[in-house]
Parts: C-alpha cells; sequence; structure tokens
C-alpha cells in the first residue's frame, strides 16, 4: 500500500513538473507571438510608408513614394492614399490627382531634396521667373495644407500693387520747386520679420526720375488713410554723380533696381541700388506704428511703369 502511495506521489510530482514546463513553453509562445505582431506592425507601417505610388498628376506620370509625399505632416497627403478610401485612378490605374504638374513637380523634388538632408524644417524655394509664378506656388502649398513656416516669405513677400504697371495714383505732394509727386502704396502688410522687395525703374521711368530732384521709398503705416499716412521714407537724390571704376556714374540710370528691405523687428528700412551698391537706411520712428506697408513717391507720371522682380 504504501509503495502504491508513494508512486502515486511520484507520479504527481511528475505532473505537476509536466504542467509547469508546458505552462513555461505556452508563455514563451506568448511571448514570442506578442513580439512578432509588434514586428509585423512595424513592417507594415514601413511599407505602408514607403509603398510606390503611381501617380497621374494633371496628365503628366510621376512615380513617388509615399513617405515622400508624407514627409511633412499635417498635409493633405497624410491621409489622402489611405487604403479605405475610394481613389480615382486613370486607365492605367494610376491614381489620378487634378493639380498643375508643374507645380507638382517642383513642390515634389523639393521635398525629395530635404529627404536627403532629413530636414523637415526646410522653406520651399519659390520661383524665380515672375511674381505671379511665385503667388500661384505659394497658392498651391496652402491648398495643400502646408505650414506657412515652411515659405520662403522673406525675399519674396512683394504681393502689392506696385506689380506691373502703376496706373492709380493715391495721394499727390508738391516740393518747393513745384515739381509734381505721386505717392503709391503696396496692398501686403508687413508685421513681424523682415522682408525684401527688388524695384525695377523702366526706360519712361527713369526718364521721369532723372528730370526731378529726387524719389522717396520707405514704408507707411498700414491702417492708416491713404490720404494722410504716417510714412518714414528714404530720400534718393536723382541728378548726384558718382565716381567709379570707369570715371563717374549717375546716381539713378536706366534699368536700375532698388532693393527695400523691410525690418519689422528692428524698425528699420534700408534701400540699396544694386548697381552701384550704394545704401541708404532709416530708423523708423514710433509715430509710424505696425502694420506697414510699402510706400513710394515718384514724379507726377500716372503711367511711370516700375515693376517688382
Amino acid at each position: 500500500m504504501s509503495a502504491t502511495l508513494k508512486s502515486l506521489e511520484t507520479l504527481k510530482s511528475k505532473m505537476n513538473n509536466q504542467q509547469q514546463e508546458f505552462q513555461e513553453i505556452i508563455k514563451e509562445f506568448e511571448l514570442q507571438k506578442q513580439k512578432f505582431e509588434e514586428e509585423k506592425q512595424q513592417v507594415d507601417q514601413y511599407l505602408a510608408q514607403n509603398d510606390i505610388l503611381y501617380l497621374n498628376v494633371g496628365g503628366v506620370h510621376f512615380c513617388t513614394l509615399r513617405s515622400t509625399l508624407t514627409f511633412i505632416k499635417n498635409t493633405i497627403f497624410d491621409n489622402l492614399f489611405d487604403t479605405d478610401k475610394k481613389l480615382l485612378v486613370d486607365r492605367d490605374n494610376r491614381i489620378f490627382l487634378d493639380y498643375d504638374p508643374e507645380l507638382f513637380k517642383l513642390m515634389l523634388n523639393q521635398l525629395r531634396q530635404w529627404i536627403e538632408v532629413n530636414d523637415s524644417d526646410q522653406l520651399f524655394e519659390l520661383p524665380k521667373t515672375s511674381f505671379n509664378d511665385r503667388q500661384r506656388f505659394r497658392n498651391f502649398l496652402r491648398h495643400l495644407k502646408f505650414d506657412e513656416k515652411h515659405f520662403d516669405l522673406q525675399f519674396y513677400d512683394s504681393s502689392n500693387e506696385l506689380v506691373g504697371r502703376i496706373v492709380q495714383a493715391s495721394s499727390r505732394s508738391d516740393d518747393n520747386q513745384n515739381n509734381s509727386y505721386t505717392s503709391f502704396y503696396g496692398s501686403q502688410m508687413y508685421s513681424t520679420g523682415c522682408h525684401r522687395v527688388q524695384i525695377k525703374f523702366l526706360n519712361s521711368c527713369y526718364y521721369n526720375v532723372s528730370r526731378a530732384s529726387y524719389f522717396q521709398v520707405g514704408i507707411a503705416n498700414f491702417e492708416q488713410n491713404k490720404k494722410n499716412p504716417q510714412s518714414s521714407v528714404i530720400t534718393w537724390p536723382c541728378h548726384t554723380v558718382l565716381p567709379s571704376p570707369q570715371g563717374v556714374c549717375n546716381e539713378i540710370e536706366d534699368g536700375d533696381i532698388f532693393e527695400i528691405e523691410i525690418d519689422c523687428n528692428d524698425k528699420l528700412v534700408t534701400v540699396t541700388n544694386q548697381r552701384t551698391m550704394k545704401g541708404r537706411h532709416q530708423i523708423v520712428h514710433d509715430s509710424v506704428p505696425l502694420p506697414w506697408r510699402l510706400y513710394v513717391q515718384l514724379p507726377n507720371d500716372q503711367s511711370t511703369p516700375i515693376r517688382i522682380i
């Protein structure tokens, strides 16, 4: 009898050991299963981000990675290609996007460059062809919901009424020599940061300016009545002769380009003739509060051509 009990105890102990070993195996299996699921999720996420997208953008074919278009977060591309969405495709099964292909290409190539350096704080470089092209690209980026911190606004922020030919006079004033001048105001508002605008005097503009004693350029308060603005301007003489390697040159010549730097932070306006590299600056008094707009005063000729470039 005692031998039988001893045998049963031995068998019970052996079964307990086997049960414990089995539980350890199950536990290890569950750990491996969890690890596998986590790795699978990471792989699926990687593949989802890096799957190849074949696109038809406005009739032009593109091929890129999903991760390229989603490199900058919180844009329209974040959820555009979700598998649960019904995407519009062309007859070649390419995803169709009704965008301007040239603007899309410009945006895509810059995203690729940012990925190469792994820097998501870059600025989109705007087209240098014309102001209209720059404005179209800005609007395209806004439509795609890119944060404006990625816009290169500092140098190209020149969307104002001085683009093209000036045809409207806002106010006039007469100097001591009875020469009539006309004032013009930009519509772009400047309230913070540093902005640069370049203006070019064309043929007839140079003729009108050169006949006068001076022209003025600077800023005016944006919210003031245009008939009586608070302004801070730099007066540029028109007849001064400057020394040069070739002998002498005029202060202003046909086709001269002037760069106006509007520094809202330091309350400073600087104007530089790009041909002579001669510059003048003006500290803006507190009597001209922010926000500002561009202000130009020219000899009185409402057809005077001046262009933002």
